[in-house]
């Protein structure tokens, strides 16, 4: 299975770009800009490369043969070292304004979550027998907060 039969590029970039144009407009100068624009694309790699390491893995459990061998190691660290170099820069150069890369990433964790493609499930086939349990925890949180 490949990356673009996985995720919904088109609700994942609508809302990415939703979230990246405030982001952008917030900016005072184009240095802050630039470094916004850095955290995203190093945000966007770090994405690929984590469902990427996730389709092989999932591949591999199941006895599926793969298409080419990755090292998920190598990938691990590369993610982090994007991620902890584009955000280090922007904390230099960016000082307290650092939060909007940091928001940036954050919600692009959320995007990412709500554009993979899944399998579609019924209320009652996802919760299936974990519904006595939600419906006894609501009941017993009732209970306790009369």
């Amino acid at each position: 299975m490949r990356l673009n039969e996985k995720i919904n590029f088109k609700i994942y970039l609508f809302y990415s770009i939703a979230i990246l144009t405030p982001a952008l407009i917030f900016c005072h100068n184009l240095v802050e800009v630039g470094l916004v624009l850095v955290c995203y694309c190093s945000v966007i790699i770090s994405q690929s490369l984590m469902v990427g390491q996730m389709m092989h893995a999932i591949l591999k459990a199941s006895g599926q043969p793969t298409e080419e061998e990755q090292s998920p190691i190598i990938d691990t660290l590369l993610r982090i070292f994007l991620i902890a170099s584009s955000l280090s820069l922007s904390v230099h150069l960016m000082g307290n304004r650092v939060i909007i890369p940091l928001l940036v990433y954050v919600s692009q964790i959320f995007i990412l979550n709500f554009s993979l493609n899944r399998e579609k499930q019924t209320w009652s086939e996802f919760f299936g027998e974990r519904k006595n349990y939600i419906m006894n925890f609501i009941k017993y949180i009732l209970r306790t907060h009369k």
